[in-house]
């Protein structure tokens, strides 16, 4: 079973489900892009970057 969230993808600008890939990266299901996912020193994601797709 993958993870998934609901969120606002930076590659298509749409809010879409994102499925996690890795620890570090995810899919966007409506577009395709991957987005690695950057986070603060205390775990919280802070931003998504697109980084193929």
């Amino acid at each position: 079973m993958s993870l998934f969230v609901i969120f606002d993808c930076p590659a298509c600008e749409r809010v879409e489900k994102l499925t996690r890939e890795s620890d570090e990266l995810w899919s966007c299901s409506g577009c395709g892009a991957t987005l690695r996912e950057h986070r603060d020193q205390n775990g919280a994601t802070v931003d998504l970057t697109v980084v193929g797709g």
